[in-house]
């Protein structure tokens, strides 16, 4: 089983309590509701194979209910302690992989902080058998999903 969240803010601007349960109303008893600085966030989990239908289900049943979905997590796009997590290792051994040349170049440089493609990075590690196939092809998924292309069938 693999986790990914569904981000979405409120248009009606409820407290986190009614919101809460309206989320539940409206049938999300399946998925974690939680909060960030003004932005919900709806965590379910899936199979891998069912990953991209559990994804786009879950964004048309967030829109559906009158939310605004924006964005789904985990993203492709990846710093180095979100690597060190996704890795499972510590910082210091992302560090030593970026050193030895194992990631290709970041795909974006955002406020002085490197960022990569995970698919990029979980393709790199699996040639060095550093994840495993389900690593692997979770990054694949979230690849799939997560591209604007597929952010336009998901709306």
């Amino acid at each position: 089983m693999v986790d990914f969240d569904i981000y979405f803010k409120d248009p009606e601007s409820r407290s986190y309590d009614e919101l809460e349960e309206f989320m539940f109303e409206q049938g999300f008893d399946d998925a974690n509701f939680g909060s960030s600085a003004g932005v919900y966030v709806l965590s379910f989990e899936s199979k891998l194979k069912d990953i991209a239908n559990a994804i786009k289900t879950a964004w048309k049943r967030v829109a559906d209910a009158g939310l605004g979905p924006f964005g789904i997590g985990p993203d492709d796009l990846v710093n180095a302690s979100e690597i060190s997590r996704r890795w499972g290792v510590t910082r210091e051994a992302v560090s030593k992989a970026i050193r030895k040349n194992y990631f290709p170049t970041p795909v974006h440089v955002v406020a002085g902080t490197p960022m990569w493609s995970w698919l990029i990075v979980a393709d790199s590690l699996m040639k060095r058998n550093k994840i495993n196939h389900e690593q692997y092809e979770f990054a694949n998924r979230i690849y799939e999903v997560t591209q604007s292309k597929g952010r336009k069938q998901l709306g």
